[in-house]
């Protein structure tokens, strides 16, 4: 476990406007043994999800250290999980190759799992490869189908709802949807390779956020009117209309000198999770 560190986020590249961040970063403890991490949840504040796309399988680190998966389509099986969401009891994964979202308890042992045929009022709907999953302020689960690049709407037992996205100008549509998180307005943010869409809780699209030029974003956090974005090699601080605010470049970030690509970040109030592809690190937002 890594030594408490601090970091104040100042930036370090042409065209950034040369002041703070709007916050200070503390690193509070890490994680090693990971092989080729592709994603990363909250559990709790103090376990952390980590899904691993090279032994295709879930884990839990914190208090606690539990493993499950490996590829195939079994019940205690993954092929490419590829994003996951909890409200604490029950753990919710994308199952990208085997086409379903697969429900766990908060021990990970499975509970249930639907798709790709599901069921509504009498009718079928396909669901495609899934690429990640959110949990609304309504408690529905928002999965977000990368193969029709859409999103859709369950219940948490796997009803289908509704599903949008899909429909609408080319600037409200998704084309190739990556990731997807909720903000405390219950509206529905999708990483998209023209930016971040943003739609609200009943799908109905509200608005495009632009990104910075120049960075390929691998994942991204929504806090109060702020987005926190990471790119391979650094986090962003942005406002919701784009603007570059400040800038980390891993090297500071990873205090002791381990340098490899960022593959994901989430955020939680004032904790945030940054990981790489066999670490995870932890800290805490501290505004200055």
């Amino acid at each position: 476990m890594a030594a408490a560190a601090s970091v104040v986020v100042i930036l370090a590249m042409p065209g950034f406007p040369q002041k703070p961040s709007p916050s200070k970063l503390v690193l509070i403890k890490s994680f090693d043994g990971f092989e080729e991490s592709s994603r990363c949840e909250f559990l709790s504040s103090t376990v952390y999800l980590v899904a691993e796309r090279g032994r295709h399988r879930i884990g839990l680190v914190g208090k606690k250290s539990v493993n499950v998966g490996g590829e195939g389509w079994g019940e205690n099986s993954f092929d490419q999980p590829a994003g996951m969401c909890s409200n604490g009891l029950s753990i919710y994964v994308a199952d990208y190759g085997n086409r379903r979202v697969v429900r766990l308890d908060n021990g990970l042992h499975f509970v249930s799992s639907f798709g790709p045929t599901v069921f509504s009022d009498g009718k079928t709907e396909q669901l495609g490869s899934p690429v990640d999953v959110a949990l609304s302020l309504e408690n529905e689960l928002i999965v977000l189908d990368g193969e029709n690049n859409r999103a859709v709407a369950f219940s948490r037992e796997g009803k289908f709802i509704r599903s949008f996205g899909d429909v609408g100008s080319f600037e409200q549509r998704m084309h190739s949807p990556r990731k997807l998180r909720t903000d405390d307005r219950g509206n529905i943010l999708v990483l998209d390779q023209n930016g971040i869409l943003e739609y609200d809780q009943f799908g109905f699209f509200v608005n495009q956020l632009s990104l910075p030029e120049g960075h390929e974003i691998r994942g991204f956090g929504v806090r109060d009117s702020l987005l926190l974005l990471a790119t391979e090699s650094s986090v962003l601080w942005c406002s919701r209309v784009g603007r570059a605010l400040s800038m980390l470049g891993k090297k500071e970030l990873i205090a002791d000198g381990t340098v490899e690509s960022i593959q994901d970040i989430a955020l939680r109030i004032n904790l945030l999770l940054i990981l790489t592809s066999h670490r995870l690190f932890v800290y805490e937002i501290d505004a200055p």
